[in-house]
Parts: C-alpha cells; structure tokens; sequence
C-alpha cells in the first residue's frame, strides 16, 4: 500500500532543496567565441537601451553562406558563435522584428533556451511562413537574432496534489 500522507493523498515526493543559483563568474559580461576565426562580426546592443544581443545567422552547413528556405519549412542556421552563459542565468534566443518584417521568417520554436552549461555553438531553426520561397544573400545577411540573458531560480521539485484556486483548471481565454 502506498505511503498515504496528509487527507489519504499519497505523501509528497520532493527532490534535494536547489538554492538560488549563484554565480561564480562576473555576470556582468559574457563571453562568445568565433567558430571561424575567418567570419567574425560584431556582436553587439544594437542601441543602449537593447535588451537583447544582436548576432547573425551563419550558413556553415553548406559552401554557401546565405539563407534559403522554401515555403512552408524549417532549416536551422548557425550563427558562428559560442558563448559562456553565467551560472544562474539563461539565454533566451529571439527573432528580431525585421526577420519577420522583411523575409516572413520566424524562429520555429520562438524561443531558444540556452543553458549555462551549454557549451556550442548557437543555433536557430528558422521557420518560413510565407508561401514563396525566402532566399537572404551574403551582402544583405543582417542581424536576425537576439539574445536576451535573464537570471533564473531553480526551487526543488515536490510531487504533491497541487492547491485548489477561483480559476482552478479554465484557460485560453477564460480570464477573459
């Protein structure tokens, strides 16, 4: 029989206690590294109220270095980078307005989490939504992506009967 704890639910499974995660490292700079010594560009904020990092996107999956995607699918593209996210923060990999705007691609998963520990190089799955095909030559490659570094807290896992609420289980647009 199973251990029953509290109103005869099963009793609460909880994971060892994760504090805050602390940072070893000056969260204020972060690192990149240049796959190709040879494709370097500048990887900046584009204004200095950006949130978000600018980097390009990188074809080295083939001899060409532009982006082609036909109609209704999905590639993923390099951006010839690596970088060193600080413990206790994520990286949050976004489309730039423009990428949309101008091509009607999107990043397929609309956001890319990149972990601190992840250590190669950055990648985007591009997604074309338009219904022609999306073809971005060499000369007009551009700032596509942007990365936003945000802190995180890791609390511990508890498996337990979750507390009731007003709203309890209603949503996609039961709040209104």
């Amino acid at each position: 029989m199973a251990n029953m704890g509290n109103r005869g639910r099963p009793k609460k499974q909880t994971t060892e206690k994760n504090e805050l995660v602390g940072s070893t490292v000056d969260s204020n700079k972060i690192k990149f590294e240049f796959i190709d010594q040879d494709k370097k560009y500048d990887i900046r904020y584009a204004t200095t109220g950006s949130a978000g990092i600018d980097l390009k996107i990188i074809n080295y999956h083939g001899n060409d270095n532009f982006i082609d995607i036909n109609s209704g699918c999905q590639k993923m593209y390099g951006t010839g980078v690596k970088v060193e996210i600080p413990k206790g923060y994520v990286g949050l990999l976004l489309g730039r307005s423009s990428l949309t705007s101008k091509y009607g691609l999107s990043v397929a998963n609309n956001v890319g989490v990149i972990d601190s520990d992840y250590r190669g190089e950055i990648r985007v799955i591009l997604s074309n939504t338009t219904n022609k095909r999306q073809f971005i030559k060499p000369e007009d490659m551009e700032y596509h992506v942007q990365l936003l570094v945000v802190p995180i807290y890791q609390p511990s896992i508890e498996i337990d009967t979750v507390d009731d609420t007003n709203r309890s289980d209603g949503g996609f647009g039961s709040t209104g």
